[in-house]
């Protein structure tokens, strides 16, 4: 959870987006999880404010991304594309089409969406791009905080109901390490 990661920052993506020519693809995988897809929206939030960074003022006809989940499952894999310039029809077209090829979903695209918290991802303002009712941080990581893993808030890291793994083990270490600690002083002031 606390390994840094530069290649999923927004710092990153600007540089890449800029290398970018003119109707150049950005486009990164990860998993897409139905029960907890935080990894894959805090990916759309990092697309948002990278195109946001560069000036674009509506990203919503930048990006597209696409899933597939395993039959019987609720895991897979989305792909997020990323462009400096708005997706064509044309662009879009083709789009549609691989992905009936490839038995994938477009999930979003800019005129439809399969799950609404992307608009809200899309939509939201002043760096705050957590929806509703997800307990998980999907602000993007920048250079100063490349923690694209971590997606704990600061102040629930002592709750009872921690949901983010990484942080229930650093949170079980501190607590072990405090607790040997204050036994092996005790010992020896005894």
């Amino acid at each position: 959870a606390l390994t840094e990661n530069c290649l999923y920052t927004k710092d990153a993506w600007v540089v890449f987006l800029q290398h970018l020519k003119e109707n150049g693809i950005l486009t990164f995988s990860r998993w897409y999880d139905l029960k907890d897809p935080a990894e894959i929206y805090r990916v759309a939030a990092l697309a948002k404010s990278s195109l946001e960074e560069l000036g674009i003022i509506n990203p919503r006809l930048h990006i597209a991304l696409a899933r597939y989940i395993w039959p019987g499952g609720t895991l897979g894999v989305g792909t997020i594309l990323v462009k400096r310039t708005p997706f064509s029809e044309n662009d879009l077209a083709t789009l549609r089409q691989v992905c009936k090829d490839l038995e994938f979903e477009l999930v979003l695209s800019p005129d439809s969406t399969m799950d609404e918290n992307f608009i809200s991802i899309l939509r939201s303002r002043d760096g705050n791009y957590n929806v509703k009712g997800l307990l998980a941080n999907i602000n993007p990581p920048t250079d100063d905080k490349p923690f694209f893993f971590y997606f704990a808030h600061v102040k629930d890291f002592f709750k009872k109901n921690l949901t983010d793994p990484g942080a229930v083990i650093l949170r079980n270490l501190f607590l072990i390490i405090l607790m040997l600690g204050w036994i092996f002083i005790m010992v020896l002031l005894l």
